[in-house]
């Protein structure tokens, strides 16, 4: 039953990502402490972060988690068109989406502004680092 509604809403998610239908990754459970998690006919990186961003998303929605946190190394390994789409649901759900994002101008004006809206924190170098220095600077 578990494995069931999480790969329905994987592949909902999956869907909802992308313009053009793709194949969903999928989560088979074997048992307590055996599962595999893979898209089929696709093992690049990019498709593996984007999958495992979407397997967040899906615990996320089907449970009383309250917040997912993301770094800004599985954005950069995705392609530029799922990113928007992760975005576009992201900023939809009630419930908190913690990301690191370093390069948002290669997004949509549309995303863009998505970001813009919901930033909380931005950093940048020097005086807009965090702590106010950048930490690998010889002075």
């Amino acid at each position: 039953e578990m494995e069931k509604a999480i790969n329905k809403k994987l592949e909902e998610l999956n869907d909802d990502i992308y313009q053009e239908k793709r194949l969903p990754p999928s989560i088979s459970l074997s048992s307590f402490s055996s599962y595999s998690y893979q898209t089929p006919k696709d093992k690049g990186t990019g498709t593996e972060y984007k999958s495992l961003v979407i397997f967040d998303l899906a615990i996320l929605e089907l449970t009383t988690l309250p917040f997912i946190i993301g770094d800004s190394f599985l954005f950069k390994n995705i392609w530029d068109e799922p990113v928007e789409g992760l975005f576009r649901i992201y900023s939809k759900l009630t419930k908190q989406i913690f990301i690191a994002i370093d390069r948002t101008h290669v997004y949509s004006a549309e995303i863009q502004q998505i970001i813009r809206e919901h930033e909380v924190v931005k950093l940048g170098n020097d005086d807009k680092a965090l702590f106010g220095f950048t930490w690998s600077k010889v002075k």
